[in-house]
C-alpha cells in the first residue's frame, strides 16, 4: 500500500471515529426524557459543536437531529393564539388523535390528504411522450421542490392511460427501488405533474405541506427501518405501514414558525458543509504536492 493510500485509510477510519462520537452525542438530545435534561444535553454539546462539527458527515448527522428535533416541538413553542391543530384538520375532516403537547395532534400520513399512485404509458405510443406534462420517477428526485422532470408525457397518454394528473403542492415520496436501502426520496410538486409506478403522491390541504415534507424528511430513518425486501433485492415500502405512520402536527402558525428555523439552521448547516468540503480539497492539495516532492527528491 502507497504512501497516499495509508493516509487515505488513516483518514476514513478517523472520519467513521468522529460520525459515531457525533452520532451518540446527538443522540442524548434526541434521547431526553423531558425539558430539564434536554436543556441539560444542550448545554453540554453548545460549546463543542465547532470542534464536533469537523466533516460533511458529521454536519449531514446534525442535520437529520435538526428535523428530529423540529418535529419534537424541541426547536419552537406553542404561543398563546397559536390555536388547535385538531380543529384546523376538523376543517378538512381530517381526523387525529391527541397529542401530549398543548394544540397537537397525531395524525396517520395517510389521512392527510388523497393518495395518488403512478404508472408508465405505453412506449410503443410516441405521442404519449411528446408533450410537455413532467413525468416524474425516481431518478427525478434529487431536490425537495419538482418543476420538471427529464421525462414528459401528453394528454392522450393522460387519457389512454392509468396515468393521473398530481397536482402543485402535492407530495411525491419513492415507494420502490434499491434507493430506499438508505433513504427515502421526498418532495413537493411546484407544478401539475404524473408519476410512474415506483411513486406515490399525496394530496394534503395546501397549508400543511411545508410541515409534512419537513416531517417526512425527519422520519426518514424510522421510514426506511419499515422498507421490505424481496429475496431478489427489490426494495418496497409497503402501503398499508407507510400510511400508517403516524406525525405529530402541531398548530399551522407553530408549524410556520418550526419550518422557518429549520429552513434557517440547515442553510447554516449546508454553507457550513461547503466550507470544510473547500477547505479538505485545499488539504489534498496541499498533501499532493508534498508527496510529489517527496518523491522527486
Amino acid at each position: 500500500m502507497s504512501l497516499c493510500d495509508r493516509m487515505e485509510a488513516r483518514q476514513q477510519d478517523a472520519e467513521a471515529a468522529h460520525a459515531r462520537l457525533v452520532q451518540a452525542l446527538l443522540d442524548s438530545l434526541t434521547q431526553a426524557r423531558d425539558a430539564d435534561e434536554f436543556q441539560a444535553c444542550w448545554q453540554r454539546l453548545a460549546g463543542q459543536f465547532e470542534s464536533l462539527l469537523t466533516s460533511g458527515e458529521s454536519v449531514d448527522i446534525f442535520k437529520q437531529t435538526v428535523l428530529t428535533l423540529a418535529i419534537a416541538g424541541e426547536l419552537t413553542g406553542t404561543m398563546l393564539g397559536d390555536g388547535d391543530a385538531g380543529s384546523e384538520l376538523a376543517e378538512h375532516r381530517i381526523v387525529a388523535k391527541p397529542h401530549a403537547r398543548k394544540g397537537w395532534v397525531v395524525v396517520a400520513l395517510g389521512h392527510m390528504g388523497v393518495v395518488l399512485g403512478g404508472a408508465t404509458p405505453s412506449k410503443a405510443r410516441p405521442d404519449f411522450w411528446e408533450g410537455d406534462i413532467p413525468w416524474v420517477s425516481p431518478k427525478d428526485m434529487k431536490r425537495l421542490e419538482i418543476a420538471d422532470a427529464e421525462d414528459h408525457v401528453s394528454l392522450a397518454a393522460l387519457d389512454a392511460s392509468p396515468l393521473k394528473l398530481v397536482p402543485a403542492n402535492s407530495i411525491l415520496m419513492v415507494v420502490r427501488g434499491m434507493i430506499l436501502v438508505h433513504s427515502f426520496p421526498v418532495a413537493r410538486t411546484a407544478v401539475p405533474v404524473t408519476i410512474n409506478q415506483d411513486m406515490k403522491a399525496l394530496v394534503p390541504p395546501t397549508d400543511f405541506v411545508p410541515y409534512l415534507l419537513l416531517a417526512l424528511q425527519a422520519l426518514r430513518p424510522q421510514i426506511v427501518a419499515t422498507v421490505d425486501r424481496s429475496s431478489h433485492g427489490t426494495c418496497k415500502l409497503v402501503s398499508e405501514k407507510l400510511w400508517s405512520i403516524e406525525i405529530g402536527l402541531p398548530p399551522l402558525a407553530e408549524q410556520h414558525r418550526i419550518v422557518a428555523k429549520v429552513t434557517e439552521l440547515l442553510a447554516l448547516c449546508d454553507q457550513l458543509k461547503a466550507r470544510i468540503a473547500a477547505a479538505r480539497a485545499k488539504h489534498a492539495q496541499l498533501a499532493e504536492a508534498l508527496v510529489a516532492q517527496a518523491v522527486a527528491a
